[in-house]
């Protein structure tokens, strides 16, 4: 397990470099900051005739240009697109591991096309790197709005899908990313951020969903309890059931507040152990 973690994180690392690499792309030119600051003006200090004369001297003295040998030839400083190709290239050496990265996995599970799976590893770049947040502001037009957005992503990702807004895709319907939306603000400039769950599994944390403990056990966990405490197994059936009937009440006040994701995790759930009951 210690080795894939290592190379998922290498991958991890490969991605935001390339990403970080595409959003200064982005950024315009004049909001660039300077880094040759002005330097302080020096102090005149007056001198007499004389001295000044003997001092002309002395640096028309030591004025004699001297040859200097190159022992190297001038380097160029590569270009961003030539970063960005070779950013591009580590990412994908980083990829060929076995098993796959996370991010690789999560989008092979839910058919993410590759445009889809860089706007989900730009929404949770930010958990990873907060130092991201200034250049998404900088590529957007100003830092007030320094968190990623669908328009960004259309913008500084390669391969761009309209379709990535549906419902009906994978970001939004399996709930991959959360979208704050105030009013009267367009859905392509609403802040987007990774599900917690889905940061963590991209990290290579993967448990369970802390939304889903209320109403999911461990396989064999009700026989053990009943064995231990010395109860009948429909006992134990009935307790089980008691804390599915508090986790259903929990997800019937979450969707009437608009969130309805937790109805159909568990109605799914609910099917798949009516079938094997």
């Amino acid at each position: 397990m210690e080795p894939w973690l290592d190379n998922n994180n290498r991958y991890l690392e490969a991605s935001l470099q390339w990403l970080r690499l595409r959003l200064q792309k982005f950024v315009p030119p004049e909001t660039q900051l300077t880094s040759n600051p002005p330097q302080p003006r020096l102090p005149v200090i007056a001198a007499s005739n004389s001295s000044w004369k003997g001092f002309s001297r002395w640096m028309r003295a030591s004025a004699t240009p001297v040859k200097g040998v190159r022992l190297l030839p001038e380097g160029k400083p590569s270009s961003l697109d030539e970063q960005i190709a070779d950013a591009a290239a580590k990412r994908e050496a980083a990829a060929k591991m076995d098993p796959p990265p996370a991010l690789l996995l999560l989008a092979n599970r839910f058919g993410l096309s590759s445009f889809e799976r860089d706007t989900l590893l730009l929404c949770a770049a930010l958990e990873f790197d907060p130092s991201l947040a200034p250049l998404c502001g900088l590529a957007q037009g100003g830092q007030s709005r320094s968190y990623p957005t669908f328009s960004l992503a259309l913008s500084v990702l390669d391969e761009p899908r309209w379709d990535v807004l549906s419902a009906h895709r994978p970001l939004r319907y399996a709930r991959l990313i959360d979208i704050n939306q105030p009013a009267s603000v367009p859905l392509t400039a609403s802040p987007l951020r990774a599900d917690e769950r889905i940061v963590n599994y991209l990290k290579g944390l993967n448990v369970i969903d802390d939304r889903l403990v209320t109403i999911l056990q461990p396989l064999g966990m009700g026989a053990a309890t009943a064995a231990n405490s010395g109860v009948g197994a429909s006992t134990t059936t009935r307790i089980d059931w008691r804390c599915w009937g508090k986790a259903f009440s929990n997800a019937i006040s979450r969707c009437r507040q608009g969130s309805c994701a937790e109805i159909r995790v568990f109605m799914s759930v609910l099917m798949a152990k009516w079938r094997k009951a």
